[in-house]
This record gives structure tokens, sequence and C-alpha cells, in this order.
């Protein structure tokens, strides 16, 4: 079996693991626990958040590391960054943002922000568990499973084999089209600074401060800002001055970053068949929820 294959079955199972699982777990731990730890979960969002990452996410992992035997270390290029890389990958983070909710806006045309609507209901606890639930477990699980388990599987393919497929594997995790359409700009990008960094750590830590500033801007804004600092930041003048100097910034740091960077790609010719049956079931699956949710 190739590799791409192989990446492909292993994204099916997560898909099944994520839609099955997490429903059986939920109604298996309310049972037990009734009182408070079901309560807990059926309302309070950021804890719901939590216990998904770590019942799916990181039980899945240590199931492939287990099953597979392969050695952590190697599969999930665990790897210092240079000083250098990692100012870039702070500043290619926050200017990445506002392109992020630019694309996000233009999808809602077309379909809702469900993961803000669900989102508006955590603001009213305490922002450690937005962080916990939002910037601390999806960075660290979600990078360990995309750019590092299923990136491992394209290292031997051409440059933007393993990017666009992870990429794309990333943003139907999501589940949701409104998600999937910025997420997937956002793992290529990513994807890019782990690749040409060989570290999993540079998708971590770009992960959590985009993730980070994104919740703390928005219990911020939702919390204490003034209705007249709410009203300026949404002028349309204003935001496309901040999404054209965004775009400006962003691409100057990407092009410092590739550039210094360069050296540590290897030009592997491999191509890869991209279709294959269980890609074809992880796309089907990913449409056919897409649908259920229009009807």
């Amino acid at each position: 079996m190739d590799k791409h294959k192989k990446a492909s079955l292993i994204f099916l199972l997560l898909l099944i693991w994520m839609l099955f699982f997490e429903r059986i777990l939920l109604k298996f731990m309310k049972y037990i626990f009734p009182a408070k730890f079901g309560v807990m979960l059926e309302f309070n969002f950021n804890y719901r958040l939590i216990f998904m990452q770590v019942s799916i996410l990181l039980i899945f992992i240590v199931l492939y590391f287990i099953i597979s035997k392969k050695p952590i270390k190697d599969t999930l290029n665990i790897k210092k960054i240079s000083l250098k890389n990692i100012i870039l990958i702070f500043l290619v983070s926050i200017f990445i943002q506002p392109i992020i909710m630019f694309i996000s806006s233009i999808s809602l045309f077309f379909t809702e922000n469900i993961f803000g609507m669900q989102m508006v209901s955590s603001l009213r606890y305490p922002i450690w568990q937005l962080i916990l639930a939002t910037a601390v477990f999806p960075p660290i699980l979600e990078e360990i499973i995309f750019r590092g388990i299923l990136f491992k599987k394209y290292e031997k393919y051409s440059f933007w084999y393993g990017i666009i497929l992870t990429s794309l594997f990333f943003a139907i995790m999501h589940l949701n089209l409104n998600q999937c359409l910025y997420t997937f700009f956002m793992g290529v990008v990513i994807a890019i600074l782990v690749k040409m960094t060989g570290s999993i750590f540079s998708g971590i830590l770009c992960h959590f401060i985009i993730n980070a500033t994104q919740s703390i801007i928005t219990y911020v804004l939702n919390k204490y800002a003034p209705s007249s600092v709410i009203e300026i930041l949404n002028n349309n003048t204003l935001l496309i001055i901040i999404f054209v100097l965004s775009v400006i910034i962003f691409s100057i740091c990407m092009y410092i970053f590739v550039k210094i960077n360069r050296d540590k790609i290897k030009n592997n010719k491999e191509k890869v068949k991209i279709f294959n049956i269980y890609f074809i079931i992880d796309i089907l699956i990913f449409v056919c929820i897409i649908a259920s949710q229009f009807l």
C-alpha cells in the first residue's frame, strides 16, 4: 500500500472515530456521572471541546503509535527551531489572521459560522477555559496528527503533495464549510512552515498563536470593550486597510522565511496517485455531512 493510501486510510479511521466515538463516550459519561459531569459537558462548550480533543484525538494518537510501533520522535519531527524562524513564525501567525477572517467572512455568504455561534456560549466562563479548549489542546493534538503522523507519509513525495493533501484532511476534519475554507488555507501555511523547518514545533507554535490571539480578542471584546470601540472595529474602511496591510506584511514574512530555509527543502520527484478508495470515501463522508447541514 502506497503512503498516500495509508494516509487516506488513517484519516478515514479518524473520521469514523470522530463521528461515532464521541457520541458513544458522551452518553456513557453522562450515564456514569449524571449529576455533574454530564451536565458540565452538556452546557459548557469549553469543557466539551477539551473532552472531545482528549477523548478523540489523544486516544487516537496513542492507539496509532501502539499499533504502528512507529518511533515518536522521527514520526513527529521533534526538532529545535532557530530564533530567526521563531520570530518569522510569530509574525506570520499574527498577520495571517485578518486573511483568515476575510476568507471566513466570504464563506458566510453561503454557510453559517457554526463554530462561532457555539463559541458565544463559552464566553461566560473564565478565559483560561477558553484558552485550554481552543489554544492549548487543539494546536498540540491536531498538529501531531496532521503535520506529524499524516505529513510523515508524504515526505518522499514532491514538495506540494503533502502540503495540499494534509491541509485538505485538516479542513475536512472540522466538518463544516465555514471552517473548512479558512482552515485549508491555514493548513497550507502551517504545513509550509513545518516542511521548511523540519520541525513540528513550527506548526504547534503557529497554530497556538492564531488560536490564542483569536480567543483572547473575542473574549476581551465581548466582555469589556464599550460599544464605541466595537463600532470603530466594524468600520469597513478600517477593516480593508488592516486586511491590505496584513496581506503585504504576511507576504513579506513568508518570502523571507522561504528564502532563509530554501536549502532545507529536499527536491523529491516521486509523484502520488491522488485518488484511491479511502480518499474517495473521505471526500464522500465530508460531502454528505455538508449536505446534511443545508437540509
